[in-house]
């Protein structure tokens, strides 16, 4: 049985601001994609989280920004091939789900929005995904890829 996760970050998007020396600027340090794996002694749920499986990761973006930062998350989006889930969702996180990150929102059905205040340097922000089973059921031997678009407008 293979789990996989994929991630777009919408890493092609580009920043605009007006030209002025107090323009509002952010950068996209680094990214890291994702990488789902079955809960270890769960058959009915994967997650991105490495504490429950030791071959999972998270997802992350490393930002610096002069401003704040907006941030528009969509829900994770099964690829054809993946088998059905009972339900997936995205847990957003300033800094890491892992070690005293703070959880910022929950993406589960629809788009969301939060704001993050600036300036700051090199803030992490996690993106920790997971799919269940339907209750009741295990999951289905398969490859399991998803996409979750993520916005970026420096505010």
């Amino acid at each position: 049985m293979k789990w996989i996760l994929s991630t777009v970050l919408g890493l092609g998007m580009a920043f605009s601001c007006p030209l002025s020396a107090f323009a509002k600027r952010c950068e996209l340090k680094g990214t890291q994609s994702g990488t789902m794996a079955l809960v270890t002694g769960n058959g009915s749920r994967l997650s991105s989280r490495s504490d429950q499986s030791p071959t999972a990761r998270l997802a992350s973006i490393t930002l610096t920004c002069t401003g704040g930062m907006q941030l528009i998350i969509n829900p994770p989006i099964a690829r054809p091939s993946t088998p059905s889930t009972g339900t997936r969702g995205i847990q957003v996180w300033n800094g890491s789900s892992l070690s005293q990150g703070t959880q910022l929102i929950l993406v589960t059905d629809s788009q969301q929005s939060i704001l993050l205040p600036g300036p700051f340097t090199d803030r992490i922000i996690s993106f920790d995904l997971y799919a269940d089973s339907a209750p009741g059921r295990l999951l289905t031997p398969g490859n399991y890829t998803y996409d979750f678009h993520l916005l970026l407008t420096p505010q």
